[in-house]
């Protein structure tokens, strides 16, 4: 084998000698007339190795020289027998372990090399190395011995990576061969099962860790019939449905199992166990222990326990449970708050959103996506989040929308598809900072190398092959948990407080609620706010902002002591009078008694309320009194125009005049407040402003003659 010079290691040395003691040596004439050549040594007796062996050690000069290295005291046809022959970055080698380990990892690797899976060959020799004597991986797959060897394995991802897929692929086989199928087991692996990608595909997605897990269901019976049912339907159904109802069968398991005898007699089953099941539902909590799950999620997990029992009495198992065990018409989820208030709750408060926007650089910082680089990725990503904040559209809306979705001019608009109301083609007015954020993206995209599949959309899909070309919601959400938890740990605002975003819970469709809320809070009529949500019916949009009791209560209780009369003098009333003792008109509240036990339907003025001694507006009602002074000046230029009746012209002056002093009288109050003061009273009017859009517009009950009639 030539070292140096074109020369075997002994001729290397001899020439070396040889030009010690003269002057010019001429390399090519000593190699050509005094040197004699030897016959060809025999390879290095290590297994596989083809460089020639030096002297008579029988080894090459790498493999002689990691023997000396190694310290061994194994003799070197001992020691030769365990190593690996000189291999290129290309190559590796199974020699080194145990023989049964051989025959083990060259089936896993024939089994990913099946599935079309990536040859790591430097991923390979760290886990032949790491594996070392082990006799087989088959047989400790799940067990401490494992969980060693990818300790020792270290943070190299890949090669823990292949090692835990070659153990999982040789276990399963293993299980097999000895007649256990692997839906006999409490723990489903989806890899196995065949519903996640696949581990290393050429250009696809690498597999997230996901598994089906029914230790949990305690319940004997309970359990068999939840892994029978997923058996039977997992193929045919998506598999969040299967994850709900184990979900499902967990709670209800915890119900029964706290029933004497645990619920595990199906013959001795009554309603009083089903009364225990129900009541596991109604108090289940979310995973971080964050309060109780929304009463809509609770519900559908309730109805998949259901289905499941159902499933089980018309295929058999389930044939002897008892007929007292069944849903009765009590076994409900009560709404201990209305729908709408519950959703209400979901929208960021604004102190989040900008505590959002001041930490704006660090989303998505160090996320890979695509062949984007780290600036990219970051820029990508806060395009997403200044949409989701400023438009109000849906996630999903938001990660399909088109590469050529922004209609630039001094009025930009969002082109933008409504899916789940089958309305495309959508446009959204925005503002022009949003459309610089969009423009900024473009600009970026331009420069980068696009898949096909995601030329035409505006947020690229990861890879070429991933299942769907556009960026998907689940990344999106991902990106905004390592935010707020990056936020929560590094983040300690003005006043001292560490961890700001403790207990809120920020995800993308919060901010759906927050611009709905933002809108309302200024003031924004629900018809138009229906608009800008897309939505066909107000009452859709009036839950999307509706308010608490609490928050309403709060803010009667700041309101009440600014009510003033008809002649602007304070009139204070309690909470108790302000909400009982009056009824909202158009333009105040009134507290003459007949009208408000009429609902405020029975006006003896005719709704002249500026006139009247029981007259009680407030603070909330400034731009609806002001909106009514508007039309009221536009009413007296027309009655003056077509010449009406001086008492036509001076009832409505006077009108004018004495909401003027209303006005007037109530901003005067404000004005004597501190800013805290009149922040919060403010506030208050916001809150009781959309309490009563919500509840719909006071209109005057004036009744409309039908020509028929007459």
């Amino acid at each position: 084998m030539p070292l140096a010079q074109g020369l075997c290691e002994d001729h290397n040395i001899r020439w070396h000698v040889y030009k010690h003691d003269r002057r010019s040596p001429s390399l090519k004439r000593w190699s050509t007339t005094i040197a004699i050549p030897f016959e060809a040594l025999p390879d290095c007796m290590v297994l596989g190795c083809e460089v020639e062996s030096s002297y008579a050690t029988g080894l090459c000069i790498l493999h002689r020289t990691r023997y000396r290295r190694s310290g061994s005291r194994a003799t070197m046809q001992q020691w030769a027998r365990t190593q690996p022959p000189h291999l290129a970055m290309n190559m590796f080698s199974l020699v080194p372990l145990a023989e049964q380990m051989r025959w083990e990892l060259l089936y896993a690797l024939q089994r990913r090399d099946a599935r079309n899976g990536r040859m790591d060959a430097s991923a390979v020799r760290s886990v032949v190395t790491t594996l070392g004597s082990t006799q087989s991986l088959a047989t400790i797959f799940g067990t401490p011995k494992f969980e060693r060897l990818q300790a020792r394995q270290g943070r190299n991802a890949n090669s823990t990576a292949h090692l835990f897929e070659f153990a999982r692929t040789l276990h399963d086989a293993y299980e097999e061969v000895n007649g256990r199928a692997h839906t006999d087991r409490q723990v489903w692996d989806l890899v196995t099962m065949g519903l996640a990608h696949d581990p290393a595909t050429h250009g696809g997605s690498r597999r997230r860790k996901g598994a089906l897990d029914f230790t949990p269901i305690t319940v004997s019976w309970l359990n068999d019939i939840t892994r029978r049912w997923a058996q039977a339907e997992l193929t045919r159904i998506p598999t969040y449905i299967v994850v709900e109802t184990i979900r499902a069968a967990t709670a209800a398991s915890d119900g029964l199992a706290r029933r004497p005898g645990g619920g595990e007699d199906l013959a001795a089953l009554e309603v009083a166990d089903m009364d225990a099941v129900v009541e596991a539902f109604r108090v289940l909590g979310r995973r971080d222990g964050k309060g109780l799950l929304t009463v809509q999620t609770r519900r559908i997990l309730f109805a998949r326990f259901i289905d499941l029992l159902d499933y089980g009495r018309a295929t058999g198992p389930l044939r002897d449970m008892s007929a007292s065990f069944i849903r009765q018409h009590h076994h409900t989820i009560a709404d201990a708050e209305s729908r709408s208030e519950e959703r209400a709750r979901q929208g960021l408060p604004e102190p989040v959103i900008r505590l959002l926007d001041d930490n704006l650089d660090a989303l998505a910082s160090g996320r890979l996506h695509s062949s984007l680089n780290a600036e990219q990725v970051k820029q990508m990503f806060r395009c997403v989040y200044i949409l989701l904040r400023d438009t109000g559209r849906r996630p999903g809306e938001i990660c399909q929308l088109r590469a050529d979705c922004l209609l630039d001019g001094n009025e930009p608009e969002l082109v933008w598809d409504n899916v789940k109301g089958k309305r495309l083609g959508r446009r959204l007015p925005i503002s022009q900072q949003t459309a610089a954020a969009i423009r900024d993206w473009q600009q970026v995209r331009a420069n980068v190398l696009i898949a096909e599949a995601s030329a035409e959309y505006l947020f690229p899909a990861r890879s070429s092959t991933a299942p769907i070309p556009y960026l998907r919601t689940q990344t999106v959400g991902d990106a905004l948990r390592i935010w707020t938890a990056w936020i929560n740990d590094n983040v300690v605002l003005p006043t001292g407080q560490t961890r700001p975003l403790e207990g809120v819970s920020v995800y993308a469709y919060a901010f759906r609620h927050s611009y709905a809320q933002r809108h309302a809070d200024a003031g924004v009529p629900v018809d138009v706010l229906r608009d800008l949500m897309d939505h066909k019916s107000i009452s859709t949009t009036m839950g999307y902002y509706d308010i608490s009791l609490r928050r309403k209560r709060e803010a009667v209780a700041t309101i009440a002591a600014l009510t003033v009369d008809r002649l602007g003098a304070r009139k204070p009333s309690s909470l108790s009078a302000y909400e009982l003792r009056s009824v909202a008109v158009p333009y105040g509240n009134c507290t003459e008694p007949s009208n408000v036990k009429a609902g405020g339907q029975a006006c003896p003025i005719r709704f002249q309320c500026s006139g009247c001694g029981f007259y009680r507006p407030d603070p909330s009602y400034i731009p609806a009194i002001e909106d009514h002074l508007r039309a009221l000046k536009a009413n007296r230029e027309t009655a003056q125009a077509i010449d009406a009746a001086s008492f036509v012209i001076d009832n409505l002056s006077a009108e004018i005049d004495q909401f003027d002093t209303v006005i007037a009288a109530m901003r005067t109050q404000l004005q004597a407040l501190d800013p805290g003061e009149r922040r919060r009273v403010e506030d208050a009017s916001a809150v009781l402003r959309k309490t009563r859009a919500a509840q719909g517009k006071t209109v005057l009950p004036l009744t409309v003659v039908n020509r028929n009639d007459r």
